[in-house]
């Protein structure tokens, strides 16, 4: 492994991002994660080699266990196919963990459109704000993840077949969702703080 990739698998923190070395595929990808403080984010570092795949996580929940035990049944796919499969899994995983916490964030700006009318109360205008931090955050997440799986998909890379190419385009439509989920309900919060304004 690239001493400079393994800075970057130490250095956690960083965007989204792909690079080839040595005739390897080094991936990082941002998770988001649910602490008691919020919305945080994880890091998920990827190697891929032509038979091998190494991966580092930095989050505490573990988000592949479904993964995992797809690969101990002898009918799943991922025993059948290609190490870059494997690969395609995880990232799969890794893009479709937002969408659990795009579904809370959307339960917590119906509530709070029922309650800017009535009660316009500073606890209101908080939450509001905690929306708007969180939400920009998972933009910092979405934004350069669909980027990277675009280049994923746009460039050649030995390591990736073409059968799971098409896998990794279904991939690339969930992070195009995600996206757009986001830049929503980052429009929604910046309503809500204009109908607390005009109810003030």
């Amino acid at each position: 492994l690239h001493p400079l990739t393994l800075e970057d698998v130490l250095h956690t923190g960083q965007r989204a991002k792909l690079e080839s070395y040595d005739g390897q595929l080094f991936t990082i990808v941002s998770l988001p994660e649910v602490t008691e403080h919020g919305i945080a984010t994880a890091q998920l570092s990827l190697f891929l080699g032509d038979t091998w795949l190494v991966s580092f996580y930095s989050g505490h929940e573990d988000p592949f266990n479904a993964v995992r035990q797809r690969t101990y049944r002898d009918t799943s796919r991922i025993r059948h196919s290609g190490v870059d499969y494997l690969y395609y899994s995880l990232l799969d995983t890794a893009v479709d963990l937002v969408f659990p916490i795009l579904e809370t964030l959307g339960d917590r700006i119906e509530a709070l459109e029922l309650t800017v009318f009535d009660n316009p109360s500073r606890e209101v205008l908080d939450e509001i704000h905690r929306l708007k931090r969180e939400l920009v955050l998972l933009r910092r997440v979405t934004w350069p993840q669909r980027d990277m799986i675009n280049a994923l998909l746009r460039d050649e890379h030995g390591q990736i077949t073409h059968d799971t190419k098409l896998y990794i385009r279904d991939c690339y439509d969930h992070a195009v969702h995600a996206l757009d989920l986001v830049e929503s309900y980052r429009e929604m919060a910046s309503s809500l703080l204009e109908v607390y304004l005009s109810s003030l």
